[in-house]
């Protein structure tokens, strides 16, 4: 298997005070693989590609709480990382 996207080191930057997004990250056994690596898969391997995610566009205390709920119930976002986000605000 050979992997080979971006955004693993450094995550998409944020917009007009918005947050950056998550990098990305690989799993092999649940172990991280080096990005843009190489690697010999066996049979029962488990390989888990979690994307990055995009920046932000303008603070987050800036959002309504219906807008904030809307993207927890998408799955956007999980409802522990809106609540630190909220609790980084205050």
């Amino acid at each position: 298997m050979t992997i080979r996207h971006e955004r693993v080191k450094y995550p998409a930057r944020g917009q007009l005070g918005g947050m950056p997004g998550s990098c990305g990250i690989d799993l092999l056994n649940g172990e991280i693989l080096a990005p843009k690596s190489r690697t010999a898969l066996k049979k029962g391997d488990e390989v888990v590609f979690q994307m990055p995610g995009g920046g932000g566009l303008y603070p987050p205390s800036e959002r309504s709480k219906a807008a904030i709920d809307a993207d927890i119930a998408s799955g956007l976002v999980t409802a522990a990382a809106a609540a630190e986000v909220s609790n980084d605000a205050d």
